[in-house]
């Protein structure tokens, strides 16, 4: 579907209704998103079945994409191929202060546009409220970059290799000798 004739779908939708469609597609584009992350940090790491969901329950998306970004510097990818997969990557961690504010603020239909407005609230060390209403038009891309970025882990998890016992004891051989605890005048 084109992202005017996505936009005209949502905008076809009464204003309740919309705004409940594109919070809830915004929402299963990142957990699609994230899914195929985890399914690449999954491969590139051998994990089976309940390891991999283990993994994806008990890390937090942040840590998630440090570990991914690891495992990419760690492959064989061409140095080309790995600057585009960390940046897909860094875009993917861009979206997640939106996401956090989508997923847990409470919303309604906008007063001001199309789309959605969040009750969005601060209260670290002072109050605040900031505005945050996003118009059909903003979902719509916002869901296709989520999209993208899915598509982009789809892709790399095809060409990430399992990091073997092999290609990580070479690389461990490369890297500089830890240094030697010092035990002072006792040890």
């Amino acid at each position: 579907m084109t992202p005017a004739a996505l936009a005209g779908y949502f905008r076809g939708l009464d204003p309740h209704t919309r705004s409940l469609a594109l919070v809830g597609g915004y929402l299963q584009s990142w957990a699609l998103m994230e899914l195929e992350l985890d399914d690449g940090i999954a491969k590139a790491l051998g994990l089976t079945g309940l390891q991999r969901y283990v993994i994806r329950s008990n890390m937090p998306f942040h840590n998630k994409i440090s570990v991914m970004k690891t495992l990419v510097h760690l492959s064989w990818l061409s140095d080309t191929q790995k600057t585009h997969y960390d940046d897909a990557l860094n875009s993917m961690l861009g979206y997640s202060s939106d996401r956090n504010i989508i997923a847990h603020d409470a919303f309604s239909s906008s007063n001001k546009n199309d789309g959605v407005q969040f009750l969005v609230y601060r209260a670290k060390g002072k109050m605040q409220f900031p505005e945050f209403n996003w118009s059909v038009n903003k979902f719509v891309q916002q869901i296709l970059n989520l999209d993208q970025c899915a598509k982009e882990m789809a892709d790399l998890h095809e060409k990430i290799d399992k990091i073997t016992t092999s290609s990580l004891a070479a690389i461990l051989a490369a890297a500089p000798s830890p240094i030697a605890p010092n035990l002072g005048f006792g040890g």
